[in-house]
C-alpha cells in the first residue's frame, strides 16, 4: 500500500483562502520530512512531535486514513484507522489515502494515539500521545489509532503542523 503524496501540495492551493479573515486553529500531521517549508509557506508552524509510525505496511500494523475537508476558508484533516472514516464522509469529509502506519495497540512500545475536536470550531482535530493536551476547547473523543512511542522500532517522526487563528 503506497502513502499518500503530501497534502501540503493540496494546502498550498488553499493558501490565499486560508489566509483571509478569522482563522480556527488547524492542525495536520504527516511523516513526510520534506513537509516544513511548504507547511511555513501555507501559514503552518511545526509545534510538536506526535509520536512516531512507519511508512510501510509490515504485519502486526494498521493503516492511519487522512481524510480533508476543505471550505473556501479552511482545510481541516480528520486521522483514524476506520478505511470507512467512521463519521467523516457524512461531514464532508474526503478520503486522501493513508497518512502512515502505527502499531496496532497490543504490541510492546504502542501508545494510543488520543483525538480531541475543537468545540470552538468542530471540523478541527487535535492528536496527542497526551492526556492533557494543554489546549482549550477541546474536548476528548476517543483513541483514533496507536503510535510508537519512540523510533527503536525503525518509525520516523509523526509532525504536528498548526495553523493559529488570525484576524
Amino acid at each position: 500500500m503506497k502513502l499518500l503524496p503530501s497534502l501540503l501540495t493540496f494546502a498550498l492551493a488553499l493558501a490565499p483562502a486560508l489566509s483571509s479573515g478569522p482563522q480556527p486553529r488547524e492542525h495536520y500531521y504527516t511523516i513526510d520530512p520534506n513537509a516544513g517549508p511548504a507547511a511555513n509557506t501555507a501559514g503552518f508552524t511545526i509545534s510538536r512531535l506526535t509520536g512516531f509510525a512507519l511508512n510501510s505496511n509490515p504485519p502486526g500494523t494498521e493503516t492511519m486514513y487522512s481524510w480533508t475537508k476543505a471550505s473556501s476558508k479552511y482545510l481541516f484533516h480528520f486521522y483514524t484507522t476506520d478505511p470507512n472514516g467512521e463519521k467523516a464522509p457524512q461531514a464532508g469529509f474526503k478520503l486522501d489515502g493513508p497518512a502512515w502506519f502505527g502499531p496496532q495497540g497490543n504490541q510492546p512500545g504502542a501508545v494510543p494515539l488520543l483525538r480531541y475536536i475543537s468545540t470552538v470550531e468542530g471540523n478541527d482535530h487535535l492528536y496527542t500521545t497526551n492526556t492533557s493536551p494543554g489546549e482549550i476547547n477541546y474536548r476528548y473523543e476517543g483513541i483514533a489509532g496507536y503510535v510508537y512511542a519512540d523510533a527503536t522500532r525503525g518509525g520516523v517522526p509523526i509532525n504536528e503542523y498548526v495553523h493559529a487563528a488570525t484576524s
